[in-house]
């Protein structure tokens, strides 16, 4: 059975659940950026019905028409929605660059985490070499020990070089 790490698994936890909330916020990102693609196309729909309205008066050559009364009424209605319009994408851009900056951090976050991983497994690795190593040089220096004393001294200070780089 492996060894189990209480960090590896906090961190993969920690990971886990900022990669949820990473998710979370790119749905609500796309969300919003097609809510707001929506406002302005309801901009452009309440802009044209206000221009048809003005080239309509243009064309009335009556200057007290009943349908201007109509008109005037339709335009204030126009543009109130269109005020409100305005506020609701103002508000969905400004959540939309939160969201954006929400986003970017949890993406550091994550790569963050996974350098930090990948890191860590790199270093064991490595110790796993060094230790390879130093084992096979306490084996040869046994066995060497009694034919060549000098050549331990040799091996032993390689052994040395290695236990410095473990640390």
């Amino acid at each position: 059975m492996p060894d189990f790490d209480r960090e590896d698994y906090d961190e993969l936890k920690a990971y886990k659940i900022i990669a949820d909330m990473y998710d979370t916020q790119k749905r609500e990102l796309n969300n919003l950026e097609k809510r707001l693609k929506d406002h302005h196309s309801h901009q452009k729909k309440i802009d044209e019905n206000i221009q048809i309205i003005y080239k309509n008066r243009e064309s009335d050559s009556q200057v007290f028409s009943p349908r201007k009364k109509e008109d005037d009424k339709e335009l204030k209605k126009l543009e109130g929605r269109k005020r409100d319009v305005e506020k609701q994408i103002t508000f969905v851009h400004e959540r939309i660059l939160k969201t954006r900056e929400l986003v970017a951090e949890y993406s550091f976050v994550m790569n963050t985490l996974k350098d930090k991983k990948e890191e860590s497994t790199k270093q064991i690795e490595m110790n796993d070499n060094f230790l390879n190593d130093l084992i096979e040089k306490v084996l040869f220096c046994k066995e060497i020990s009694l034919v060549d004393p000098l050549r331990v001294r040799e091996e032993l200070d390689s052994i040395y070089k290695i236990l410095i780089q473990l640390r």
